[in-house]
């Protein structure tokens, strides 16, 4: 059994990691990568689907090869009392709007915005400011995205920084 208490095992991690960089493995690659037999990864695959873990399989496309060559990071606030599911919903009717989070601090949402041009992204942040409950929107355009990962968190190799002897002596020790 791969669940314990609701979490996932290495051979998980391991399947997940290698559907996300290759959504379209067979089981049979996969089984390779992992070590198993490709009835047992057809096994772990479907119980990570009907778990929820992996949630569907779509393509990665790249909007600037469609000519969508603007992206915005819009910073929302909103006023008190205003419904957070009502608001959500007029945020949901926004097609140019990619990502919305609700956050925590001064702003209640980011939402990512793509568009073709800066008329577009123009008009869609007027669209924003006319919701019912916008208080105030704060833009950013995003230059380039130096780190643009689609794999799993490696909780692992996080390790606490020591002093340079700290570490040698640990390697030493290995």
């Amino acid at each position: 059994m791969s669940f314990i208490n609701g979490s996932i095992d290495y051979t998980d991690k391991q399947i997940l990691s290698a559907l996300l960089s290759k959504g379209r493995s067979t089981f049979a690659d996969l089984a390779a990568q992992v070590g198993l037999t490709a009835p047992t990864v057809h096994d772990r695959v479907k119980k990570l689907e009907r778990s929820g873990v992996i949630e569907g399989y779509t393509a990665n496309i790249n909007p600037t090869s469609l000519g969508y060559d603007i992206t915005a990071m819009v910073r929302i606030t909103t006023d008190a009392g205003i419904s957070s599911e009502v608001y959500e919903s007029y945020l949901a009717e926004i097609s140019e709007i990619q990502q919305c989070f609700s956050v925590a601090g001064e702003e209640a949402y980011i939402a990512q915005v793509l568009t073709r041009t800066p008329k577009t992204l123009e008009k869609v942040l007027q669209r924003i400011k006319s919701i019912s409950g916008t208080a105030s929107t704060k833009t950013s355009v995003v230059l380039s995205a130096p780190i643009n990962r689609h794999t799993l968190p490696q909780e692992d190799d996080v390790r606490e920084f020591a002093p340079a002897e700290a570490s040698t002596s640990a390697t030493m020790a290995r």
